[in-house]
């Protein structure tokens, strides 16, 4: 028993030694596993964590993608994939599940959905700038051709044209009402495609209209209006005034508002060319009423020797076909007040202004008919104007 003493006295020491020595051990082992091994542990948790906020969120901008009408079969492929992914590891065991595989399907679906999105709402941004700008600048281009098409007889072709611009740009205003931007926005640029082309085709006829040579022509004729008043009652008709003008000493003493053919701003060349002819003509015939399809209506002699003498040069020159007539039956008459150039190539009145013409002139009065007296400045005005310098620009 001593003896037994004596060993326990002497291997005491080294178990309290050995007690602290494992405690230590394993509070540094305790450390260890939580420095080391947890955040392992939190890392596989982690990947074992099934994507539902992520499912959801990209599933949501999916749908609000497909509202908007975006192509997103791609991204559709991608998220379900990544479904099936989800489904997959649903089925394994708790431990043994990863969705790193669909966490990438998901969020590349995703980012590619949230990139088209943006996408289309820039382009629908430009595109409302863009409906903005051209709404605007048809309207001004249209105005103005209205203006023109006021002032001057630009014929019946342009002012369809007009009407045609007119409808389109209309319809992009109802579009716009129905929140349909891109029908809009087809419909300003057919408008303005339109518009622009009449403005062009206005330009060009309307330099040539008023060229000097021709201005010198009707001044001429004018003069020669007027010196004939001091006779008797002279007609004048100024075409890109509308206007018939009676004349008597010099002054004019009577005013009709008139229309004119199809194509009034060209001088009559050959039959069927819709346009009114310009010269100096005289009445050889009054036709009363039974006596014309017309109102009333008074013939002049339409061809004369100018006429024949251009007529047969533009044969001559190839400008012309051989085998058309000159034309004739050129003729002032009532039916008119339409509002438009309509004729086959006479001047037309309002039916009471044709009465109390008729009643006025007699066979053989003078008829001047001339393009302009150089007052309308609907050239310098078109010329000058924002409209046509933005067009040049463009």
């Amino acid at each position: 028993m001593i003896l037994l003493r004596q060993v326990l006295l002497f291997v005491e020491p080294a178990f309290s030694f050995m007690k602290v020595y494992y405690k230590g051990l394993i509070l540094v082992l305790f450390l260890s596993f939580f420095s080391f091994l947890l955040p392992l542990i939190i890392e596989y948790s982690h990947e074992r964590k099934e994507p539902n906020f992520l499912e959801a969120q990209t599933y949501n901008l999916l749908l609000k993608g497909t509202k908007l009408k975006i192509d997103l079969e791609e991204c559709y492929k991608l998220f379900w994939r990544g479904k099936k992914q989800i489904i997959f590891q649903r089925n394994k065991f708790f431990l043994l599940r990863d969705f790193n595989y669909s966490n990438n399907l998901l969020q590349k679906s995703f980012d590619i959905a949230i990139k088209k999105i943006k996408d289309f709402k820039k382009r629908e941004r430009l595109e409302e700038e863009e409906l903005k700008f051209k709404m605007e600048e048809t309207n001004l281009i249209l105005s103005q051709i209205k203006d023109l098409l006021e002032k001057i007889p630009l014929g019946s072709d342009c002012f369809n044209s007009y009407l045609l611009a007119h409808s389109y740009i209309k319809e992009a205003e109802n579009f716009i009402k129905l929140k349909r931007k891109r029908e809009a926005l087809k419909c300003a640029n057919l408008s303005f495609e339109k518009s622009e082309e009449i403005l062009f085709k206005i330009q060009g006829a309307l330099k040539e209209f008023y060229s000097p040579e021709k201005l010198a022509e009707w001044k001429s004729l004018h003069r020669e209006a007027l010196n004939s008043s001091f006779k008797g009652v002279t007609i004048l008709v100024v075409k890109d005034e509308r206007l018939l003008y009676l004349l008597k000493g010099g002054r004019v003493f009577k005013t009709y508002s008139v229309e004119f053919g199809k194509n009034p701003l060209e001088k009559k060349l050959k039959s069927g060319d819709l346009a009114t002819p310009e010269g100096k003509y005289k009445i050889t015939m009054k036709k009363g009423f039974g006596k014309t399809k017309y109102y009333l209506a008074l013939l002049l002699n339409y061809p004369n020797e100018e006429d024949k003498r251009r007529f047969e040069e533009a044969k001559r020159k190839g400008i012309i076909p051989h085998n058309v007539n000159i034309g004739g039956l050129i003729e002032i008459h009532g039916d008119g007040g339409l509002g438009i150039d309509w004729t086959e190539g006479c001047v037309a009145l309002e039916n009471g202004d044709m009465k109390e013409l008729y009643d006025i002139v007699s066979v053989n009065t003078p008829v001047y008919i001339i393009g302009s007296l150089g007052r309308n400045d609907a050239m310098s005005n078109l010329l000058n104007s924002k409209v046509w310098k933005n067009l040049k620009k463009s």
